[in-house]
């Protein structure tokens, strides 16, 4: 509506809705203070032209001198409001999950305030008692959502909203609340403060009798529930990842004092930037050994937690990349594996949440550039971070305000206290054998260490005698012959302290130049050495002793980059390519054995489409179990990758070939899509140079599967037809079997279901006659989800269950999954929701306990459906949550489509509409994107329903286009949707 006058008259008979309003009180709204004569006609006339507006003259009545204005239910955004704010508050103290959504509906009608525009007394009024539920509706929804477990999730909007609303004991003592719920006891009692001092200089009072007894609890260490009762949830552990620090630390107090002054001034200034400092400097002066000492000394600083990466900056292999760091430090910091995002800017944006608030320590070592360091950043105070680079970052010191620590070598003095305390009574002994031995390694604490490490390894040598033999070193070196850089003397010193190693130990650390990856375990040197086990050990320890190799708390072995490269040099310069080719095929050899008995373990019923990797490993890990099998995978899953990729630029084509083939089930399965397509891209490639047309069909089969879940259906479908070729070329039935039923998947996507289920029939009626019992399951299931989609539900209901009887008989963990999630959607067709929840409960549980995030996907929407059914609302809301978070997490858009459209239509059966909105749309966005016919027009029912529910017109349109696409599918879903659109 344009016009004062027309906006007071509708504002006030709104307020006043389905009740009198006079014409006195309309008059003085319309014209104030103005004379009245004539006021009642102009009224009248205003009036008219209302009712005009409304489109029924019967809903604007003029009855005993008033107007009365009938507003029905739901046409009032304002009175929605309440009415979903009233249930939510009669839900509280029972179901939080529900509660909290009808608070998040409630509170999405909000478009600014309320009568913007309108300056009357009787609107200000109504505006005000508007706002102030919304305020109580902002209480109501966060201590819902912290009893709903969600504590961490909203507490960056808790922060804010406590901010902007400074006297509210109840908002604060919510925050309160979830801080001490996050494990955060020392933020929670300053958030107290800060609330205590607002009512006492502002009021002139103290804080109530609740906000006075959460400081107790805070104070005590006791659990807080929230309002509703609702058991707190265990607390994340607070991590603590600092690497140990050295034990012999000398000097660096100007630089200690620096960053001290930086940590201070972070806190004390009050500005929105998290404070980053960066210690620059040439390699080996000691930048990490600086950060750690620091890091380790001020913890107590950082009683959220510290978090460390080594980013590799400098490794002769790849850097870390910035989501793989993310990822690792969002598991640190409570996130579930499968609930973290699949991309990067979304991995940075879930971090940036999380340390939100939080008094956290951030260590970042090694950096190659700023562009590698800028996703790692928090967003805000009070998190501090601590980079270590050899570069100068100057693009975090210009953009990010960072401040830059140039670490210098040790100052002569200290560095002769640093050779002391290695040394002891040898340099005093000899004190100018000990300066030289000082000057010779240019005062670099990497070089001093080595090299006393060395002088104490030969007791009856004397000092000068080892210095003259690092001189002679020196003078001989010229792999780094740059005058004047310090990192000539730590090559010298490298080279000094290699040739005092025997010679089996020389060997084994030239093998560690040679392969790819961030570290190795004992078992893969051993291969690398070709030596046996129990050997490597013994010559390994040599190596620790020497400093030349680290092991890790885990029992990996890693190496400074500068001794990696130095490593690397040295095998090119002294080991034929012959000897390093064969140390590196050791190697791959073992990988490849090693993934093969890992797979073994984990998918025993698919040994058949698997390449046979022949030969034994004698150093080969214990991998008999699931568990140790998929411990082995994930630790060693980079280190796979990347020998693919060393293997393929040195033209070696066998294991690029048979490793695709072996791992492409554990890639699949993990949800490492992305790494999956080139890790098979290079194996079809090689198998192809190789002539070897099983181990290509293999590649393309995993390729299309890849692709599948990327939610590329074309792609997937092209790859698998080209498979299924190859495979019907050498007869190999068991392949062709497998590029079959994925060929159905994909048929499946594109809306094509009755060629999908012929093509499943085949694969299935191949695995029984090649007599392969374990690989019957996955199309049994198969088959029974597209003959329930095209109406067969008894049929559906047999293969459902013969899948379970196999997948038990076979007793794999993984496939019996699929078939129990099988038999929960017949029982759910049945009208039996609780042998649906039991069936689709051991579902979940067998996914999650083989590690098979897709299968969790279905099984736990599956599940939540059941739940509804049942009448459940708060387990169906977070099986859901669960579901659409595994499916983001391993960017499988196909289980991601499905998951969001259950999930919207459970919200809207609880009355959620907003929210069921909102996940139908997202849904027909990643369905149109995929190419997802079925679930597409599932979506456009979803939206139809909603909007029906709301009375509003675009109902029909999505009905129509969910129609037409299932006349296009031939589906018996169009009769439903006929019914829609003539009743």
């Amino acid at each position: 509506m344009s016009g004062r006058l027309a906006r007071t008259l509708l504002g006030v008979l709104l307020i006043r809705r389905n009740t009198p309003v006079s014409v006195d009180v309309l008059v003085d709204a319309l014209w104030p203070g103005d004379a009245r004569t004539g006021a009642a006609r102009r009224l009248q006339l205003h009036v008219s032209r209302l009712r005009t507006l409304v489109g029924d003259p019967a809903r604007l009545v003029f009855e005993q001198d008033a107007y009365q204005l009938t507003v029905r239910p739901g046409e009032l955004d304002a009175q929605t409001f309440e009415d979903l704010l009233d249930q939510a508050t009669e839900l509280a103290d029972t179901d939080p999950v529900r509660c909290a959504a009808l608070v998040r509906e409630a509170l999405g009608l909000w478009r600014g305030e309320p009568y913007g525009g309108l300056d009357l007394l009787l609107v200000a009024d109504e505006a005000r008692r508007l706002g102030e539920r919304r305020l109580a509706g902002l209480g109501l929804l966060y201590r819902a959502e912290i009893g709903a477990g969600r504590h961490a999730e909203v507490l960056p909007e808790l922060v804010d909203l406590a901010a902007r609303h400074p006297l509210d004991e109840r908002l604060h003592g919510v925050l309160i609340t979830a801080l001490h719920r996050c494990g955060r006891p020392a933020d929670a009692l300053a958030a107290y403060r800060t609330i205590r001092r607002n009512l006492v200089e502002e009021l002139g009072i103290e804080p109530g009798a609740e906000l006075r007894e959460l400081e107790a609890r805070v104070l005590a260490g006791e659990p807080i529930a929230p309002a509703g009762g609702t058991p707190p949830v265990q607390r994340a552990e607070v991590p603590a990842q600092l690497p140990r620090r050295v034990r012999t630390f000398v000097g660096r107090d100007h630089e200690l004092a620096d960053l001290d002054d930086q940590q201070r001034a972070g806190d004390d200034t009050g500005d929105d930037t998290a404070p980053v400092v960066v210690i620059s400097g040439t390699a080996g002066v000691g930048k990490t050994t600086l950060a750690l000492r620091w890091a380790h000394q001020v913890r107590d600083r950082f009683p959220d937690g510290q978090l460390y990466a080594d980013l590799l900056g400098y490794s002769p292999r790849q850097p870390a990349s910035a989501g793989d760091v993310l990822a690792g430090f969002l598991r640190a910091l409570g996130v579930d594996g499968a609930a973290i995002p699949h991309r990067l800017a979304e991995r940075a944006a879930r971090f940036r949440t999380l340390l939100h608030g939080r008094r956290m320590l951030v260590v970042l070592d090694n950096a190659a550039s700023t562009e590698q360091v800028r996703p790692l950043l928090p967003g805000g105070p009070p998190a501090f971070v601590l980079v270590t680079s050899r570069d100068a970052l100057a693009g975090l010191v210009a953009m990010q305000d960072a401040h830059r620590i140039m670490l210098d070598r040790l100052p002569t003095a200290e560095a002769e206290t640093l050779v002391r305390s290695l040394l002891g009574d040898r340099a005093s002994a000899e004190p100018a054998a000990t300066r030289a031995l000082i000057d010779r390694c240019a005062r670099l604490p990497l070089a001093l260490r080595v090299a006393a490490e060395l002088v104490r390894a030969h007791p009856t040598t004397s000092v000068a005698g080892l210095v003259a033999e690092l001189a002679q070193e020196q003078g001989q070196l010229d792999w780094l012959s740059i005058d004047g850089d310090p990192s000539t003397a730590v090559g010298a010193v490298f080279s000094w302290s290699y040739k005092h190693l025997s010679d089996p130990a020389g060997r084994l650390f030239r093998r560690l130049g040679l392969p790819r990856g961030r570290d190795l375990d004992v078992h893969a040197l051993a291969a690398l050495a070709g030596t046996p086990l129990a050997r490597t050990r013994r010559v390994l320890d040599e190596l620790i002793r020497a400093n030349l190799v680290e092991q890790t708390q885990d029992g990996r072995l890693r190496q400074h980059d500068l001794l990696r490269a130095y490593a690397a040099d040295l095998a090119v310069a002294t080991d034929s390519e012959a000897d390093r080719h064969a140390a590196l095929a050791r190697l791959f050899d073992h990988y490849l054995r090693c993934a093969a008995r890992a797979m073994d373990a984990v998918a025993p019923y698919a040994a058949a489409v698997r390449p046979t990797v022949a030969g034994t490993d004698l150093v080969t890990p214990d991998l008999s179990t699931h568990d140790l099998a998929v411990a082995w995978l994930d630790a060693d899953r980079a280190n796979l990758l990347l020998a693919v990729e060393h293997a393929a630029e040195l033209r070696w084509a066998e294991f690029p070939a048979s490793l695709s083939g072996v791992i492409g089930r554990y890639l699949s399965m993990g949800g490492f899509h992305e790494e999956a397509l080139g890790v098979h891209e290079r194996g079809r490639v090689a198998a192809r140079a190789l002539g070897d047309r099983a181990a290509q069909a293999r590649a393309l089969i995993h390729q299309g599967v890849a692709s599948k879940q990327l939610g590329r259906a074309e792609s997937s479908l092209v790859a698998c037809q080209q498979g299924l070729v190859l495979a019907n070329a050498i007869g190999d039935r068991a392949l062709e079997a497998t590029a079959l039923n994925n060929i159905a998947i994909a048929l499946f996507t594109a809306g094509r279901l009755r060629a999908a289920a012929d093509a499943v029939a085949r694969a299935l009626a191949l695995y029984r006659e090649l007599a392969q019992t374990g690989m019957l399951v996955v199309p049994l299931y198969n088959l029974g989800v597209l003959r329930w989609r095209l109406g067969e539900r008894a049929e559906a209901t047999r293969l459902f269950h013969e899948a379970l009887e196999v997948a038990e008989r076979a007793g794999n963990l993984a496939i019996q999954s699929a078939a129990l999630c099988g038999c929960a959607r017949a029982h759910l067709g049945r009208g039996d929701p609780e042998a649906a929840i039991e069936a689709a409960r051991r579902s979940v549980s067998l996914a999650c306990e083989s590690d098979d995030r897709g299968a969790e996907v279905e099984a736990r929407y599956v599940l939540a459906v059941s739940y509804r059914r049942l009448g459940h609302p708060e387990a169906a809301w977070r099986q859901h949550e669960q579901a659409v978070a595994v499916a983001r997490a391993i960017g499988d858009n196909i289980l991601l489509v499905e998951a969001l459209n259950r999930f919207a239509e459970t919200q809207a059966a609880l009355g959620a509409r907003t929210g069921a909105l909102r996940l139908h749309r997202e849904a027909v966005e990643t369905a149109t994107a995929a190419r997802y016919r079925d679930e597409l027009a599932r979506a456009h029912t979803g939206l139809g329903d909603v909007y029906a529910d709301l009375g509003r017109a675009e109902a029909r349109t999505h009905w129509e286009l969910a129609r037409a696409i299932y006349q296009e599918l031939d589906l018996p879903d169009v009769a439903e949707l006929d019914a829609k659109l003539t009743g």
